[in-house]
């Protein structure tokens, strides 16, 4: 209980501080708003999804505002900017930008733009896995350091998950694959974006995975799984692995 001795309350400082914890949830509530509408847009890369979320607080103009009457350019080249283009649309404008060349190289991609050519000319998971491949999973992590394409993992997995579905003893390049990928930029923010489908997609890899390993029994095998959980996530040990 308070006393006579206790220290008269300070209106100025309560005022201050209470101004200060709503000020404080409104922005938490204007960055978590944000965030939805990056993660709806389907936003290229972490940092576009993080200029989204740092430019919350900012208000447009009113009409009683005075805009200089040139301008150099504009205010927020984001919003002026086209959509943002799925994984699979980078793949289709990379195609139809190769077949207007004269000539058509049969190489190896030498580049991202190459890359999604060539992913979308593969019309099955077999021909795509055979593209993962022979790329690698540090040539996949170069292609895609600079600008993470959204779209890529969520392509990614259901490729994956065939692939040791139909061909078990691709265990090491599936986890080379993932593990490439899994180092490109904007990976983490991607693994938290995926649909139902591609998380489902992800989990029957993962176990898929587990049951080589477990059927290996070596320890390389091991160590390349750890190593992919690591990144990916965790599934519930199998029943072999659980009896050893």
């Amino acid at each position: 209980m308070a006393s006579l001795d206790d220290e008269p309350l300070d209106l100025k400082k309560l005022g201050k501080e209470l101004k200060g914890a709503l000020a404080a949830d409104e922005e938490y509530w204007l960055r978590n708003d944000a965030k939805m509408r990056a993660m709806q847009q389907r936003v290229g890369s972490y940092e576009e999804f993080r200029d989204i979320v740092n430019a919350a607080h900012l208000r447009p103009l009113a009409k009683k505002d005075k805009v200089p009457e040139r301008r150099l350019q504009p205010w927020n080249s984001l919003a002026c900017a086209k959509p943002f283009a799925t994984f699979d649309q980078r793949a289709a404008a990379a195609e139809e930008t190769q077949s207007q060349s004269p000539t058509k190289s049969q190489q190896l991609p030498k580049n991202g733009h190459e890359f999604l050519r060539d992913w979308r000319r593969a019309k099955d998971a077999e021909g795509r896995f055979d593209l993962l491949r022979a790329c690698g999973g540090e040539r996949l992590r170069r292609f895609f350091d600079a600008e993470f394409v959204f779209g890529l993992l969520g392509d990614v997995l259901p490729v994956a998950r065939e692939t040791m579905a139909r061909d078990p003893s691709e265990f090491a390049a599936v986890c080379d694959v993932l593990l490439g990928v899994a180092r490109t930029k904007g990976f983490s923010l991607a693994l938290e974006l995926l649909s139902a489908a591609e998380q489902e997609a992800r989990r029957e890899t993962m176990e898929l995975l587990a049951c080589r390993a477990a059927a290996d029994g070596g320890a390389e095998c091991s160590e390349l799984l750890a190593s992919v959980r690591e990144q990916y996530g965790d599934v519930p040990a199998t029943s072999e692995e659980r009896e050893t």
